[in-house]
């Protein structure tokens, strides 16, 4: 049934969650769901640490080069 649906409203119902532990959970019902939802949940990678001194020391450019098939989870992100 989910299948039947256009993309565009799973798309408009998407944009109005807002925890990524959610998307993450949506990821794990369907393979339908994990499509539609991977771009969204990767768009943003927020990166912190305790202090100034170990954000320095975060190897965000060798983070980014790790790619484990031909088409990354890291094709969708826009925003780090």
């Amino acid at each position: 049934m989910l299948q039947t649906l256009p993309k565009e409203i799973l798309l408009l119902v998407l944009e109005q969650i807002l925890s990524r532990a959610d998307l993450k959970q949506l990821c794990e019902v369907s393979k339908t769901l994990y499509d539609a939802t991977i771009p969204k949940l990767y768009e943003n990678i927020d990166i912190w640490a305790e202090d100034e001194w170990h954000l320095e020391r975060v190897a965000v450019g060798l983070f980014l080069r790790t790619r484990s098939k031909a088409t990354s989870h890291f094709d969708y992100v826009k925003a780090i």
